[in-house]
């Protein structure tokens, strides 16, 4: 009952009395017309009105009739009214919950590594190493690193080296971590020695590379002789995958170019070239 006299309160409209006095006015008009209006006034309120029975249950039934179109006419616009409102604040919610999750991500972004690599042109070599007074060569690949990490501080986990020989094979290299390595290349200039400090792996899988911060460094992957004239063609390519601490793998391939490096150069961060 309650709840009834509250959604009544809800709907009702000040006009709805004006109704109800309009149509007891008109009742009690027409009853005072028939009992005491004269033969002339009682023909022209015929003729304009249609005439209802002037007992009292008439009057309430009319009163009940029109309380219960404009109770229904009204309940209608309400719940009308109530449903846009609630389109609308759900319209709110789902706006909300949107943008909360739209910085729920951009967070879980922040709090992971988010690395870009740029590189220097790889340039290929050869080598060879004693082992038990037997010598045994070997092709390389040095190429210099620099990782921009955007996102959260983080080591670099590992690295690993690819060459994509002409026949759409590939074979992956060794991370060669020599003592003391020389790197020589015929530049446009004559011969240099290029950098080999730092080592990318050897000092980024120590140190977090920090937001916003850079890791430089060079790798040198050790392949079996004779692979470099296996990736020198239109198919061959390099490549470099990194991986950071939370185990997201990073790829770059670097179509093979071979021949004379056209500019020898250091990485900022590296040792000059010499």
């Amino acid at each position: 009952m309650h709840g009834l006299v509250r959604h009544l309160r809800k709907i009702a409209k000040w006009w709805w009395a004006l109704i109800a006095v309009a149509w007891s006015a008109f009742w009690v008009a027409d009853n005072a017309i028939a009992k005491w209006g004269s033969f002339r006034v009682r023909a022209w309120w015929d003729a304009h009105t249609q005439h209802f029975p002037s007992n009292w249950e008439t009057w309430l039934i009319g009163l009940l009739v029109i309380a219960l179109a404009l109770i229904i006419g009204g309940s209608y616009q309400h719940s009308r009214t109530t449903a846009k409102a609630a389109e609308a604040e759900v319209k709110i919610f789902k706006e909300l919950a949107a943008s909360l999750q739209e910085e729920l991500r951009v967070e879980r972004e922040r709090s992971k590594p988010n690395f870009e690599i740029k590189w220097t042109p790889p340039v290929a070599g050869a080598g060879y190493e004693l082992f038990r007074g037997r010598r045994q060569d070997f092709d390389t690949v040095y190429i210099q690193v620099n990782v921009l990490n955007r996102g959260a501080p983080s080591v670099i986990k590992n690295c690993a080296g690819f060459a994509r020989l002409t026949d759409d094979t590939e074979l992956e290299g060794i991370v060669y971590q020599a003592a003391q390595m020389r790197i020589t290349v015929n530049g446009p200039r004559g011969q240099v020695d290029l950098p080999t400090n730092p080592r990318l792996l050897q000092t980024w899988s120590l140190t977090p590379i920090p937001t916003g911060g850079r890791g430089v460094g060079c790798i040198v992957f050790k392949f079996p002789a004779g692979t470099k004239k296996k990736v020198e063609g239109p198919k061959g390519a390099f490549i470099l995958k990194i991986w950071d601490v939370a185990g997201k793998e990073y790829k770059v391939e670097i179509l093979w170019e071979g021949g004379m490096p056209r500019e020898v150069f250091s990485l900022p961060g590296m040792d000059p070239c010499r």
